[in-house]
């Protein structure tokens, strides 16, 4: 009888080799199914907006409930107040916005002659320059001054369609509240069964509740400086000014910009270059200590996009959401982040191209 050992055949390793190809492919299908999804969302954009508006409002106003209960509040006591907290500020800010429009409807025909004075002197001086007074004149032609009278109307009368904006926030800003404690109960299975995806969701609440509260603070803070710079210079509406400089703190990259301009040229109209030379320094360097040196020591890595993210997301979100879309393209952005990125390892690596 042979003794000789059976050879043993070892399994053979499957090759694991990968495409060069994956990632980019993965990436460029990833960027045309968020084409397909972002096209649809314009299609309903009058409900996308108000309802994840009212979805990180929500998220910001959860800590009063939770600290409520603890005081021992009862459950439908503290869920009412978490739901009227952000009802009353929406409210507030849209009353501050209706009454500085109205109050800008009735000062702007006063500077009427001013306005066709300037637009006049502008068009002396570019015809010294050079430029041919007949091919001009068309083109200002296009530039009625009436527009300026009759920017604020249009601007009022847009509130019509802001109601319908509203009752869909509140409406959705009631249902999340009363759907909390059913998800405060679930969550638990959530954490189980989806560990990355409920981390992703906890870091996207902290998130966008650290960056409404700072960037409501600081918001106020820098509004309630405009207003005092532009009553020592002297333009008028400055409260009106001020409201339009808390709103558009909200828009990142150019909120600045959309909140100086009309000050600036109501100044110029009203007294001259040098108060608007005042507006635009003044505003400049309130800006500049608030929002670009003590803020960020403030709002620490509550955000966590770098620069171009946030600029090219405030273009995209502007396009397929409208004017909603701009005020919420950081949480918006921090929402996809923390889907497609945060809760899946492996996207990790694309944290490298939209992190700060």
């Amino acid at each position: 009888m042979s003794t000789d050992p059976v050879p043993t055949v070892q399994p053979t390793a499957k090759a694991t080799t990968t495409s060069p190809l994956g990632q980019p492919l993965g990436v460029l299908l990833g960027l045309a199914a968020a084409t397909v999804v972002l096209l649809g969302l314009r299609q309903v954009s009058s409900v996308v907006g108000p309802v994840f508006l009212a979805f990180t409002l929500a998220l910001t106003f959860r800590p009063l409930g939770a600290a409520l209960r603890k005081r021992g509040l009862p459950d439908a006591l503290a869920n009412a107040t978490t739901l009227i907290a952000p009802v009353l500020a929406i409210l507030a800010i849209v009353a501050a916005l209706a009454l500085a429009i109205a109050q800008l409807t009735t000062e702007l025909p006063r500077y009427r002659g001013k306005f066709d004075s300037l637009y006049a002197d502008v068009q002396d001086l570019m015809v010294h320059f050079g430029f041919d007074r007949n091919a001009l004149g068309d083109a200002l032609t296009k530039i009625d001054p009436s527009t300026l009278v009759g920017f604020g109307q249009r601007l009022l009368s847009t509130f019509s369609s802001v109601g319908s904006v509203l009752l869909v926030l509140l409406l959705t800003l009631a249902f999340l509240t009363m759907g909390t404690p059913t998800v405060r109960r679930q969550w638990p299975a959530v954490q189980r069964t989806q560990p990355e995806l409920a981390d992703g969701l906890r870091d996207f609440s902290g998130r966008v509740r650290r960056y409404w509260v700072v960037s409501s603070i600081f918001g106020l803070i820098v509004a309630v400086l405009d207003v005092i710079a532009l009553l020592i210079i002297g333009v008028p509406l400055a409260l009106t000014w001020g409201v339009l400089s808390f709103v558009t703190n909200y828009i990142p990259n150019v909120g600045f910009v959309l909140g100086l301009v009309p000050p600036a040229l109501l100044a110029l109209l009203d007294g001259g270059v040098g108060p608007m030379i005042w507006v635009i320094v003044s505003y400049s360097v309130i800006n500049f200590v608030l929002q670009s040196v003590v803020q960020p020591r403030y709002m620490g890595n509550a955000v966590g996009l770098n620069t171009t993210v946030t600029f090219v997301s405030l273009i995209i979100w502007s396009i397929f959401l409208g004017a909603l879309g701009a005020l919420l393209a950081v949480p918006l952005t921090l929402f996809v982040k923390s889907l497609f990125i945060d809760s899946r390892p492996e996207h990790h690596w694309l944290r490298a191209f939209v992190g700060s």
